[in-house]
């Protein structure tokens, strides 16, 4: 994947208020796509996968898509994980990525298993519209997350 060396904010939003903030390589900007890269700076665990300081995330955004994809990587060839956020306010501009995310998370491991993750997350006074976006989201990603990951490995390979 061809590096740019330009720099973006990605800008995570939650329905109640809080906010994250990454500083981020630009891989691809378009009005529609925007892909990036962040070298994480310190160790998480998400389920059953640990994610170590170094390793990176190349984080994949669409407008006109309801979720978020990062996929987190060891090494250039060692895959460990994708991460699909349900989001929406997806936003592309040249000097940041705007999202809100809406808390449930689809965690597909390299073997290709998967699971729904921070459903206890959604608070219980969201908006019943939020909660039905919500659920149609998780449809509509159950059906094409296979899909998704083929195309983003094609474009991470281009």
């Amino acid at each position: 994947m061809l590096s740019t060396n330009r720099i973006c904010r990605e800008i995570k939003e939650t329905w109640d208020g809080r906010r994250s903030e990454y500083v981020c390589e630009i891989i691809k900007l378009q009005s529609d796509q925007a892909i990036l890269k962040y070298v994480l700076e310190q160790d998480y665990r998400v389920d059953q996968l640990e994610l170590h300081r170094g390793w990176y995330t190349v984080a994949f955004f669409w407008t006109e898509r309801p979720v978020v994809l990062y996929v987190w990587f060891q090494s250039i060839d060692q895959c460990r994980g994708y991460y699909f956020n349900i989001a929406d306010q997806i936003s592309i501009r040249n000097d940041k990525i705007r999202w809100r995310d809406l808390y449930l998370d689809m965690l597909v491991y390299p073997d290709g298993t998967y699971r729904f993750l921070d459903q206890e997350e959604i608070p219980a006074t969201i908006p019943h519209e939020i909660q039905d976006y919500i659920d149609h989201s998780v449809q509509w990603l159950t059906i094409n997350y296979q899909r998704i990951i083929s195309e983003c490995e094609l474009q991470m390979k281009s």
